[in-house]
């Protein structure tokens, strides 16, 4: 990942960076370009994963359905249907529309069903998104942070493994994941785009990133810095190896104008010294203090 660096004051920021907005066009009637998932569901709209409806609508507050998860999930990674043992789900046949996408991904072992039967129009709760997701990429195995999440919930690991992965970083009110809600077709697109765009920011939610700070060093920030953090979160995210000092990390870092920046680079703020953040974006900045 670029390390980008800029030199301006931190007030001047917070008033006259200008928000980058999509160049592209959602081809889905209901899904306005300020809509929060607009970029994700037009990513996948783009690669043939989703189609919508005859209308023209995506329903994107609609609860997704078993049948079509494993239709996005069929598309998204290009599983081939044919030659694919005949499911014994008991609820579906071969006239079943989505009957080959069943097959597929219980061959797979995706989407395995319940007391044997695939049950396509029932809502994917959110529990059962992540272990779908999970099986589907094979992410490695994390830890969780959510309060509501207990190391005995039967979708525990694969609730943690998307979340280590950065495809979740929950709800910020109680820093919850709400593993029994149901999952909405918007936030299955999103989920999915995340897990698929291997050029996706790591930590394009503020939350990711501070679920890293605050498993480094608590919620005592006494004698921590902001370049720590930067540290940190490059280490745990991408590998990367970046000194600790704000100083060292500018002269690292290669110079990039302040409209080019990305969600993820380095940015630097000229004060009475040197201070380093992460870009997420919108004009918005991951930082921290020794104040705390």
């Amino acid at each position: 990942m670029k390390v980008g660096k800029y030199l301006f004051s931190f007030f001047l920021v917070i008033f006259i960076y200008m928000p980058v907005t999509s160049a592209g066009s959602n081809p889905f009637s209901d899904v306005t370009e300020d809509f929060w998932a607009e970029e994700e569901i037009e990513f996948l709209a783009e690669k043939g994963i989703i189609s919508g409806y005859d209308d023209g609508t995506f329903r994107p507050n609609e609860s997704v359905i078993r049948s079509q998860a494993a239709s996005m999930i069929v598309e998204a990674l290009g599983l081939d249907t044919t030659d694919r043992p005949p499911s014994d789900f008991s609820d579906i046949d071969e006239n079943f529309h989505a009957y080959k996408m069943a097959a597929t991904v219980q061959d797979e072992g995706i989407i395995t069903g319940r007391d044997g039967a695939f049950m396509p129009n029932d809502t994917l709760t959110r529990g059962q998104m992540a272990a779908v997701l999970n099986r589907s990429f094979d992410f490695s195995n994390g830890q969780v942070y959510f309060a509501d999440i207990n190391e005995d919930y039967v979708f525990y690991q694969d609730i943690a493994n998307i979340a280590k992965a950065r495809v979740t970083t929950g709800y910020e009110k109680g820093n919850t994941f709400r593993p029994n809600g149901n999952t909405t077709r918007a936030q299955f697109s999103v989920f999915l785009a995340r897990a698929l765009d291997d050029s996706s920011p790591a930590f394009s939610n503020i939350d990711s990133a501070a679920y890293l700070a605050l498993e480094s060093v608590g919620e005592n920030h006494e004698d921590f810095i902001t370049s720590e953090l930067v540290q940190f979160i490059y280490t745990e995210s991408k590998n990367l190896s970046l000194p600790r000092s704000a100083s060292d990390q500018w002269l690292l870092g290669e110079s990039v104008e302040q409209e080019h920046s990305q969600p993820g680079d380095v940015v630097f703020f000229q004060g009475t010294y040197l201070m380093s953040g992460i870009y997420i974006d919108n004009g918005r900045f991951i930082i921290v203090t020794s104040e705390g």
